[in-house]
């Protein structure tokens, strides 16, 4: 019997399509993501490579002499402090979506997932302490403070519709409060030196941007390069990089360049003009009048919506389908020992961290 090739990668095609517009793509990924480095990392034939691929160096280097600019992390550090900031970006800008005009928009509203954050983080340290007050393991009070935002989410995608819009919205408002409240956490008890000069440096940075927000400057350049720097400037704060993202959101411009109405006239104009233009028999590609209609009725769309929208819509599936597996890949690689390593309530760390947790 013969096979239809054709028809079915065609079907393997929709097929595909269909899954990644699910809901619960991201999630189920997420997973399979996570057992593929567990098995890396455990396997004999493979966990040296992959422990040996995540401390391996890559850099960038602009420049020569004392004037050259070097740039140095790990593959480990790269993900963490560099992609992870993409990921933040976005959760930032669907949080401030919310936060303008959705379920965080008023006062209320907004404030039960920060408390809720907050009783999340002083709890469990509260809870770590109680169990290890005056002996060599009270210093780790932070270990239970957190939750991982990206595989809370993870995790939560999976359910689907099932999942009400208001409690996503809710718990994601929550990881994200929890998460930044852990990155304070560790820059002021756990992280190196702080260097206020950059921080300096990133305030200043921030009000130019905030400035070019408020005078209605809308071209993505303007905020795409200073983005860098703040990266870069976080990135020798000793503060966790990471937040530079979710500073950027917050200053993202939300408003759209062009007002409903004249997108409307725009558009109106636009389809006269293309309908004026029209020959029959000439396909769009082969008439120069339509085909700029055409462009004009897709820059005036562009327009209407904010840059804020625009980016979210953008990034959501490089961050779900490229990011999150690969952050997934990079930090799931625990190392699992014998059983009697794995016995956490040999000493009070293993009951505080649980019992916190």
């Amino acid at each position: 019997m013969a096979i239809d090739f054709k028809s079915a990668g065609s079907r393997l095609a929709r097929r595909g399509l269909h899954f990644i517009a699910s809901p619960w793509a991201g999630g189920v990924i997420l997973i399979v993501f996570v057992a593929i480095a567990m098995l890396l990392a455990n396997l004999p034939q493979t966990k040296e490579l992959y422990h040996h691929i995540l401390t391996t160096d890559m850099g960038l280097f602009i420049g020569e002499g004392d004037r050259r600019f070097a740039l140095t992390l790990d593959v480990e550090k790269f993900i963490n402090d560099g992609l992870m900031v993409v990921f933040f970006f976005v959760v930032g800008l669907e949080i401030k979506r919310e936060i303008i005009a959705g379920q965080l928009s008023s006062i209320r509203q907004a404030s039960l997932p920060i408390v809720a954050a907050l009783g999340g983080m002083i709890a469990p340290a509260l809870i770590f302490t109680l169990f290890n007050h005056g002996t060599q393991y009270a210093g780790g009070w932070g270990i239970p403070t957190a939750t991982d935002i990206a595989f809370a989410i993870g995790i939560l995608s999976i359910l689907g519709n099932r999942v009400p819009v208001a409690l996503k919205v809710f718990l994601t408002a929550l990881a994200i409060a929890d998460d930044l409240g852990a990155i304070v956490v560790i820059a002021l008890f756990y992280g190196g030196t702080i260097d206020w000069v950059c921080l300096g440096l990133i305030a200043v940075i921030m009000g130019v941007l905030y400035l070019f927000n408020r005078a209605g400057i809308y071209k993505v350049r303007y905020y795409l390069i200073p983005a860098f720097v703040v990266w870069y400037l976080f990135y020798n704060s000793g503060v966790h990089a990471t937040i530079a993202g979710v500073l950027m959101a917050m200053i993202i411009p939300y408003k759209p360049h062009l007002k409903k109405k004249f997108f409307l006239h725009d558009v109106k104009y636009y389809i006269e003009d293309f309908k004026f233009h029209d020959k029959p028999g000439v396909e769009v590609m082969s008439n120069e009048e339509q085909h700029f209609a055409l462009l004009k009725v897709r820059a005036s769309a562009n327009d209407a919506i904010g840059m804020s929208q625009r980016m979210e819509h953008l990034l959501n599936p490089y961050v779900t389908f490229l990011i999150m597996p690969i952050f997934a890949l990079a930090n799931a690689g625990v190392e699992i020992g014998s059983v009697s390593e794995l016995n956490i309530f040999s000493s009070t760390l293993g009951w505080g961290v649980f019992f916190g947790l």
